[in-house]
């Protein structure tokens, strides 16, 4: 999953895009007066999709199931750990190989 130059091009326009640096380190990337679509949480030029340009993009990450009684832990909050997936048959494709401990 990733995204073509031309999505680039859409979420972030040449000329449009801007920068916004918080207390904490964390960089927010940006066009214009939209919604930031990238960030990077400690300014080591890791970007990451945000929530919005993750409903507009929805290809550009892994999708996984949880068990149920999972769900509301991560909705509080919690780390999601691989324990509270549900592994498809063919594997969960694009992570590689997984050890216990790992």
């Amino acid at each position: 999953p990733s995204l073509t130059e031309k999505e680039v091009d859409e979420i972030l326009p040449e000329g449009q895009a801007k920068v916004v640096k918080l207390d904490n380190r964390c960089l927010l990337y940006s066009a214009g007066d939209a919604p930031a679509a990238f960030f990077d949480a400690e300014g080591r030029s890791e970007l990451y999709p945000t929530l919005y340009t993750l409903w507009q993009y929805p290809h550009i990450m892994q999708e996984l199931t949880i068990h149920p009684p999972v769900s509301k832990f991560v909705l509080n909050g919690a780390d999601l750990m691989l324990p509270g997936v549900l592994v498809p048959a063919n594997g969960v494709v694009g992570f590689g190989t997984v050890t216990k401990g790992q």
